[in-house]
């Protein structure tokens, strides 16, 4: 694999993940091609471009000229040949048609030289199937799911199939941590879509709200408010398995013992080696000195905020 460093790059699709994926390319400082078959969809792409990075500016993220500078950055075609002409890296983000991304990641593979890096944005289909039609050169397809808002969400997910080459995963890692992304590195997709462990953690959710909808009468907007005003606004601080630490592992293995049941090995042996979270200063996190005295007062400041907001908007 060469070295070639990512100086400019293209965006083959005009839609809201497609605009929002320049933002972030722009705004760091890379020469960025958004392309699209519709001229249409370029004019309200550069639309959403612009009040995405106004609003930044308006909430201070970033200055008026840093992002005058990240506008000048983007320019639009309707030429695919031409947008990846002098790309080091392409990020495809057209509708989620697997014939039409396997059509697209064939011609990118003609037309693109080796070392050309090409990530598809898909948050349900797996590196394998879009890069299926791909002759030459599937080692360095990829998947780096970005979350919408692209700009906004920092999570990206980098996922590589069965022939992606992990060197290439690396780069693109790297390159999206210096954007100050999340990155997770996942270096092999999942068998079944999605390929993504993130959107495998959020699918099962929403079946379960179609479930209840479906099967017992509850109203849409009911289990929106369930999430939003309830246990929604503590994942985002805490996770899964944080919070686990939390309320304290014992918690966990003590009433799974009551009632009987198996107690998961993960936390069965923590809590048995003495291991239970945030009491003992270590579980599934390290929690040294006043860590957690201090990570539950930035939650709590956080979660009065949101509270504020809710009532202003008079949500509560």
């Amino acid at each position: 694999m060469s070295e070639r460093e990512i100086k400019r790059v293209a965006i083959i699709g005009a839609g809201q993940m497609g605009s929002g994926i320049s933002v972030e390319f722009a705004r760091y400082g890379y020469d960025v091609t958004l392309q699209d078959i519709k001229e249409e969809a370029l004019k309200h792409a550069m639309k959403n471009i612009r009040a995405d990075l106004d609003l930044m500016v308006e909430t201070e993220l970033i200055r008026d000229n840093e992002a005058a500078v990240a506008l000048s950055k983007i320019i639009t075609t309707l030429n695919i040949a031409d947008a990846v002409k002098d790309a080091d890296h392409i990020v495809e983000a057209v509708s989620e048609n697997l014939t039409l991304k396997q059509q697209v990641f064939a011609q990118l593979d003609e037309l693109c030289a080796p070392d050309v890096t090409l990530a598809t944005n898909s948050s349900t289909m797996r590196v394998d199937d879009c890069a299926a039609n791909v002759k030459h050169h599937p080692e360095r397809i990829l998947i780096t799911h970005y979350w919408y808002p692209a700009p906004f969400i920092p999570l990206v997910e980098v996922i590589g199939g069965k022939r992606t080459n992990p060197l290439y995963l690396e780069k693109l890692a790297k390159v999206l941590r210096s954007m100050h992304k999340r990155v997770v590195l996942q270096k092999l997709e999942l068998p079944t879509g999605p390929a993504g462990w993130g959107n495998a953690l959020q699918h099962p959710i929403e079946n379960v709200a179609r479930k209840f909808v479906d099967d017992t009468g509850c109203d849409p907007t009911i289990v929106d408010e369930l999430i939003r005003f309830g246990f929604g606004r503590r994942i985002p601080f805490t996770g899964i398995f944080m919070r686990y630490d939390i309320i304290g592992l014992d918690f966990f293995y003590n009433n799974a013992k009551a009632r009987g049941g198996e107690i998961w090995q993960q936390i069965k042996e923590r809590v048995e080696r003495g291991e239970t979270g945030v009491k003992s200063g270590k579980g599934f996190y390290d929690w040294p000195d006043d860590t957690a005295k201090q990570f539950a007062r930035n939650y709590n400041i956080e979660l009065i905020n949101l509270m504020k907001q809710d009532i202003q908007r008079g949500d509560i």
